[in-house]
């Protein structure tokens, strides 16, 4: 006889077969074949384990898939890519630009330009001045900067829509005194409940946000298990529930492999230290993805290496088309008028990038730069002392200054 429980395993069997998919797909593409090929045959091996598991129990099944998961995680980590700044700045930005629009906040994946703007001026003290950090090392903290108010509502409504679901769920199994489910049911509560919980104190990490969306998941299909949901009577919004569900899906699907492969290309490009074949992996990049300034940027770089001057300004000012508000994108453009000798064009975009990053002594550092390579030394002087004022220990604007000194001395 089939076990009851398999019936809602169906979504579980889809996850495992999407992350080994995704695996093989990175394994094709890999630049380190041999090494994706040897965890790719680690992870058939779960697979196969959690597949051969079909008619034990379904916390048995639960359990391999967690590992599957975790392993893929772990497979797939690169702590040198996890580049976060520490608590106590993340939650002082976010309360920066949360005064700013208190209820929807910067927008969605805009910590980047929060960063810049409200980033304090002791930071230029640190070794990590010159990095630019696109997340906030708390998941929470990110939320409140981004979304605002009603985001950070919207989250902890969620949170207590599930207590109360369980608290229901309590009172409608106790009739039928499900001893097995309560236990499950507690089990991924109490999970559940601890994620939500170190996401305020836990730098934030893929494989913790990955962790909460699936333990999320896996509690709500087992409450919806155990409630026993009523199927809808009307069949023809069921049919276009599941119809908009399978476009959902296949729209969601194809963006997360477009930008993947885009992300492939462009990881690859920054590995070769050849301008022109970095120049074909760049493209590809942004043909698969065109709207990742980071992508026009470093293009933007490999085409000025090349001596290709006006290609490299076209995707300089496409990147900032693409991310006007992104500092960086106006320094690129900045520094690639700076070689082409158009100082007016490169004052005008370094002094843009200040306005998105107004306590950042390079920035002015580079204004004031442009300004002596000009011959206007009383602009180039304002802006050098401007870039000291920020970070004292700022070397190379004092030797300037000092050219300056001794110009005039003459």
């Amino acid at each position: 006889m089939k076990n009851p429980e398999l019936k809602i395993l169906w979504p579980f069997d889809g996850l495992v077969l999407l992350v080994w998919f995704s695996t093989a797909i990175s394994t094709i593409f890999s630049i380190d074949r041999a090494k994706s090929l040897a965890d790719l045959l680690i992870l058939c091996g779960f697979v196969l384990v959690y597949f051969f598991a079909s008619r034990l129990r379904l916390d048995f099944r639960i359990g391999v898939l967690f590992l599957i998961v975790a392993v893929s995680a772990w497979l797939s980590f690169d702590p040198s890519r996890e580049i976060l700044t520490d608590h106590d700045l993340s939650w002082q930005i976010a309360v920066s630009a949360l005064k700013t629009n208190f209820l929807l906040g910067s927008g969605p994946g805009t910590f980047a330009h929060d960063w810049g703007r409200f980033k304090p001026a002791f930071f230029n003290f640190s070794d990590d001045w010159l990095t630019r950090f696109n997340r906030a090392s708390n998941f929470w903290a990110e939320v409140l900067a981004t979304l605002g108010f009603f985001g950070l509502f919207s989250y902890f409504w969620l949170a207590l829509g599930l207590v109360k679901f369980k608290l229901e769920n309590d009172r409608f199994r106790r009739v039928f005194g499900d001893t097995g489910l309560v236990n499950r049911e507690n089990a991924l509560f109490l999970v559940l409940a601890i994620i939500f919980i170190a996401r305020f104190f836990y730098y934030q990490e893929i494989i913790l946000g990955l962790g909460f969306l699936l333990v999320l998941g896996l509690f709500v299909a087992q409450l919806a298990e155990e409630r026993k949901i009523e199927k809808i009577q009307n069949r023809g919004w069921l049919i276009l529930g599941s119809v908009a569900g399978f476009l959902l899906f296949f729209l969601v699907s194809f963006f997360v492999f477009k930008t993947g492969l885009a992300s492939f290309f462009y990881q690859r490009a920054l590995t070769i230290g050849n301008e022109g074949e970095k120049t074909r992996l760049l493209l590809k990049a942004i043909d698969w993805d065109s709207n990742r300034a980071e992508y026009l940027v470093v293009l933007s770089q490999a085409m000025m290496a090349q001596g290709e001057n006006i290609l490299a300004l076209a995707s300089s000012q496409k990147a900032t088309e693409v991310s006007p508000n992104q500092a960086s994108t106006w320094e690129n453009l900045g520094l690639v008028y700076q070689k082409l000798g158009s100082a007016p064009e490169a004052v005008d975009a370094f002094e843009k990038a200040v306005a998105l990053e107004p306590t950042n002594p390079y920035l002015y550092f580079k204004i004031g730069q442009t300004y002596f390579e000009a011959g206007q030394k009383t602009e180039a002087r304002e802006n050098f002392i401007k870039s000291i004022q920020f970070k004292p220990d700022f070397e190379t604007p004092r030797l300037y200054l000092g050219l300056i000194q001794d110009s005039d001395a003459k």
